[in-house]
């Protein structure tokens, strides 16, 4: 395993066995045909070199995360959130998730880590909607990004 610093996180990760994952799951992992997750998958291709070069590094399928949701639109662009998974560990640092008043049920999230300009990355030790087969150890990276809308209908929030 690989041991990296993003900002106040120090995660390892195992960038093959994440690559060998990713490459076993379905192309299609979605599995929604709304227009904001249809939006997702015609502008990703259109993310920075910065940002492929990011998620290069762990493993990771841009076009294959665990989870994306819209949050809302605006100027042209839709701000999404969502998580991916990495075959690693999560070795110091706050989680990006922290409870609200003490309350572990109440979150909100942290500051993340800027990547570029439309996205942002933290991490969290609690997982969620791991494919079944993933390799473990498991660690869960949260995102939160906006793309443009690409589509020729218009944007309508879910």
């Amino acid at each position: 395993m690989e041991q990296k610093t993003i900002a106040g996180w120090t995660i390892e990760y195992n960038k093959e066995a994440t690559q060998t994952a990713y490459a076993e799951l379905p192309n299609d992992t979605l599995g929604c045909n709304c227009k904001t997750c249809c939006n997702f998958m015609k502008a990703t291709p259109t993310v920075s070199k910065t940002i492929l070069a990011f998620f290069e590094q762990f493993g990771i399928e841009l076009l294959k995360p665990a989870e994306i949701y819209e949050n809302y639109s605006e100027n042209g662009r839709v701000f999404y959130g969502g998580w991916y998974h990495i075959v690693g560990n999560y070795l110091t640092g706050d989680d990006v998730w922290q409870p609200v008043n003490k309350d572990p049920n109440h979150k909100h999230i942290a500051p993340m880590f800027q990547v570029d300009d439309e996205f942002k990355v933290g991490f969290t030790k609690d997982l969620a909607l791991v494919p079944q087969g993933f390799p473990t150890p498991i660690l869960q990276m949260e995102v939160v990004f906006s793309l443009p809308w690409v589509l020729e209908e218009p944007y309508e929030k879910n």
